[in-house]
């Protein structure tokens, strides 16, 4: 008897997996499935990522300051109190928009963290094969073979 583990994000292909290899004769109580929790966001330190993981909170407040400052500033010369008042004005309140609009899409459209399920398949070396090509076809992340 041969062990063969596999990896997968959790979806629907961990069912469609089991339908397949039930398929070319692997019976139900020799696939055993273990769903991995995802880790704990909110313990992880900002100091495990590195440089380019991050962003920085008023990267989108500086971006929309450079746009409405260059922008109003080029109107401030036919407006009233001139280019540097509109130009220093629109970029404080660029910068308001940019970082209040970043803080909004951070808070509502947080990535969540995406849980794994292992997949470990009892079957005879007949079988090895058929069951590697299975769980490759559906992208494993990882598959290992026991012997």
């Amino acid at each position: 008897m041969h062990e063969i583990m596999s990896l997968y994000p959790s979806s629907l292909t961990v069912e469609l997996i089991i339908t397949q290899l039930q398929k070319i004769g692997v019976q139900q109580r020799s696939i055993s499935c273990y769903f991995f929790d995802p880790p704990n966001v909110s313990n992880r330190r900002n100091y495990d990522l590195t440089p380019f993981e991050t962003s920085n909170k008023v990267d989108l407040g500086f971006i929309f300051a450079t746009i409405f400052g260059v922008i109003f500033a080029s109107l401030g010369f036919r407006l009233p109190l001139g280019p540097i008042i509109w130009g220093v004005t629109s970029s404080f309140i660029g910068f308001a928009i940019g970082y209040a609009m970043d803080n909004f899409f951070k808070i509502h459209y947080k990535e969540k963290p995406q849980s794994y399920v292992m997949i470990i398949i009892h079957c005879s070396q007949d079988q090895v094969r058929f069951v590697k090509k299975i769980l490759t076809d559906y992208q494993a992340l990882g598959i290992t073979v026991i012997d």
